[in-house]
C-alpha cells in the first residue's frame, strides 16, 4: 500500500478449469489501484451535484 499517494497493489491468483476439456489454466495479475477516502469522493460528488447517501468500511460491510 502506497498510503501517501492513495494507491494498493492488487494481485490475483486464479485457477481457470475448461468444463469441456478438463484442462486447467493459472493466471496471475497485478494491478495498481487509485483509492478515495470518504472525503474526497464526497467532495467530487458533489462538484458534480451528486450526494453521497451512505459508505461504509471494506471488507467489514
Amino acid at each position: 500500500m502506497h498510503t501517501a499517494e492513495h494507491v494498493v497493489d492488487v494481485h490475483y491468483d486464479m485457477t481457470i478449469e475448461n468444463k469441456i476439456t478438463g484442462n486447467y489454466e493459472r493466471v496471475s495479475e497485478y494491478h495498481r489501484m487509485r483509492y478515495f477516502t470518504t472525503d474526497e469522493l464526497d467532495r467530487s460528488l458533489r462538484k458534480v451535484g451528486l450526494k453521497l447517501i451512505q459508505s461504509e468500511e471494506w471488507p467489514n460491510a
